[in-house]
């Protein structure tokens, strides 16, 4: 055998032993690849899974969540029912001269924790100075003490001059919204809300009245339910959406003309507010 013919098989052997190391990583290569794609198909069909069962999850949360919020409408309008029922009944033993006692608020009362209700501070006050405002109509400014707790004395101006005159309601109990955030009214900085019974065309207004003997910086709270401990935050009037523009449409005086709030009798001491003769009208 020539020399170029020895080189010449050495070549061949190269290229066959070539070909032969590229079929291999290519079979190699080929079986990574199904390897991953079996990996990949896997987490694809977990993922699915997944979704599927965080899906069913989001359905069963929302069904529930609905649920109770309907177990709460029901409950509420139970709530309501049953306190027409029992003024009905009170009004009747009345007429007829009978003294049966039927309880003012149903046994079952359900005010969520949500409720705006509970972001709102209705305290006790007595008007300690009050006088007409120089500028303004209709405004009464009054001094106010609503107790240590709140701060002492605190300025508030009403619009009440068409239906009190200023000396005759110093001295008086009434209740303040307490944490409302100061605003002038015609140039006096008004901080905060006396609570008062008034007729939808405003026509008639009279000041919500505490038990003769609340003292200044007693909370108001609602018949047969606790008081949360957290401190309530400040109201201002200017946003929307606020607690009190959310808690004030369900105030009211009932027929006996106890204040009410969703039904439940607002209470100092276990005793009722009330308005001196305005009878089913809104409190503002």
């Amino acid at each position: 055998m020539s020399t170029i013919e020895a080189v010449q098989t050495k070549v061949d052997e190269l290229e066959e032993r070539m070909n032969i190391i590229e079929e291999m990583e290519k079979s190699q290569v080929s079986s990574d690849t199904d390897s991953l794609k079996k990996e990949v198909e896997l987490l694809r069909a977990e993922n699915e899974a997944l979704k599927e069962a965080a899906a069913k999850a989001d359905y069963r949360i929302r069904h529930l969540i609905r649920s109770l919020e309907e177990e709460e409408k029901k409950d509420e309008i139970i709530q309501k029912l049953q306190y027409r029922v029992n003024h009905l009944i009170r009004s009747l033993n009345e007429a007829e001269g009978r003294t049966e006692v039927v309880p003012h608020t149903p046994e079952k009362v359900v005010i969520p924790e949500n409720d705006p209700f509970w972001g709102v501070e209705l305290v006790v006050g007595r008007i300690v100075k009050a006088w007409k405002h120089e500028k303004a109509d209709k405004l009464i400014c009054e001094v106010i003490d609503v107790g240590e707790a709140y701060g002492g004395e605190r300025k508030i101006a009403s619009g009440l001059i068409h239906f009190y005159a200023p000396e005759a309601i110093e001295g008086k109990l009434v209740v303040v919204v307490a944490n409302l955030k100061e605003k002038p009214l015609v140039g006096y900085p008004s901080h905060g809300m006396v609570l008062c019974a008034c007729k939808e065309d405003h026509s008639a207004v009279e000041i919500v009245e505490p038990p003769a003997d609340a003292q200044p910086g007693m909370r108001v709270v609602l018949e047969g339910l606790p008081v949360s401990s957290e401190k309530t935050e400040e109201i201002n009037l200017r946003s929307k959406n606020n607690k009190w523009s959310s808690t004030q449409p369900e105030l009211r005086v009932d027929a006996n003309g106890e204040a009410v709030y969703k039904g439940v009798h607002l209470v100092v001491n276990g005793k009722y507010l009330k308005a001196a003769s305005l009878r089913d009208v809104p409190l503002s």
